[in-house]
């Protein structure tokens, strides 16, 4: 049966996940989480993963419903210097749980941390290893440094959806079925193939776009919004090394962020091998700067400027 909260409005928060069931994971996945909830106890872990809406903060909000333990929340991107670090951990981890199982940091948007407050978790995570456990998110775990990362269970999600893409996509079709019928919606089945097709692995993206398209209790058909479709255009256009045509697609990419890790897992299939070294420091520069911008649209152009004003990158 599908998890509601009757006080939410919005399909998204209405309908996110609040038990394990609730998830969209593969099946073994969501069988160790079960195991370790039984246990009363999880292991330190890091979720990570490029696209949106997969389900890291979902799964961080179930871990913390369902082990009824002390929790505590660090927004990665806010609160991520060293001191605020040593004082939020410090102060709340040497105590043991009033429940008596582990304790549990979550730290969101860990990709965002500084490198200083990355090495004291590395210590951290040992120091209180018998009252606390650790849960990182992140998009990029490429920002994180490694003595960190090792000390984790890693979920590559990016990794996950991939190699799993029928056992998952089927799980979102009744999850959104099952939505639909709450909401006593009419829709036809190739509607929500479609969406599923356009918006996978983002579940919180079809969501969006049911609620959007549904007038009267009826789905309609609406405009799908493709990410990867817009990613292979920029490439296409970055080809033709036209600045106002680059322009044009970037201001139209949602999460300008996400562009990095495509173009960096992609980089044999977009530029020759001899290309590449050139192409992966201009990412690692733009992507450093793009993580300071306030408008995250900017750095990402320069990057664009500075791989087709390479005379030395050439695309396949």
């Amino acid at each position: 049966m599908i998890s509601v909260n009757e006080k939410e409005q919005v399909w998204a928060e209405k309908y996110r996940p609040q038990t394990i069931d609730d998830l969209i994971f593969p099946e073994s996945i969501k069988e160790k989480f079960r195991e370790w909830l039984n246990d009363g106890s999880i292991p330190n872990i890091g979720i990570f993963g490029s696209i949106p809406g997969t389900g890291k903060s979902s799964l961080l909000n179930v871990l913390i419903t369902q082990l009824k333990t002390d929790t505590q929340w660090i927004n990665g991107s806010k609160e991520n210097g060293i001191d605020t670090i040593r004082q939020k951990i410090g102060n709340f981890a040497d105590t043991m749980s009033i429940s008596g199982n582990h304790k549990l940091i979550c730290i969101d948007e860990a990709d965002y941390l500084t490198i200083n407050a990355q090495a004291t978790l590395r210590s951290d995570i040992e120091l209180y290893s018998e009252k606390t456990r650790f849960a990182f998110t992140g998009n990029e775990p490429e920002r994180m440094i490694e003595p960190l990362l090792s000390r984790l269970q890693i979920f590559d999600l990016d990794r996950i959806y991939s190699e799993n893409k029928k056992e998952l996509s089927v799980q979102i079709y009744k999850r959104l079925v099952e939505i639909l019928e709450n909401e006593k919606v009419q829709y036809e089945q190739k509607q929500l193939l479609g969406v599923i097709k356009a918006y996978y692995p983002s579940s919180r993206n079809m969501l969006m776009h049911l609620e959007q398209n549904t007038v009267n209790g009826v789905l309609k058909d609406g405009t799908i919004n493709r990410s990867d479709e817009i990613f292979k255009e920029l490439v296409s256009v970055m080809k033709t090394r036209k600045f106002k045509d680059i322009r044009s697609v970037v201001s139209d990419i949602l999460v300008p962020d996400s562009v990095y890790t495509y173009l960096f897992k992609n980089l044999d299939e977009i530029f020759e091998i001899q290309s590449q070294p050139n192409v992966i420091m201009a990412i690692a520069d733009m992507q450093d700067y793009s993580s300071r911008a306030k408008n995250k649209h900017i750095p990402l152009m320069k990057l664009m400027v500075l791989i087709i004003g390479d005379e030395n990158v050439k695309f396949k």
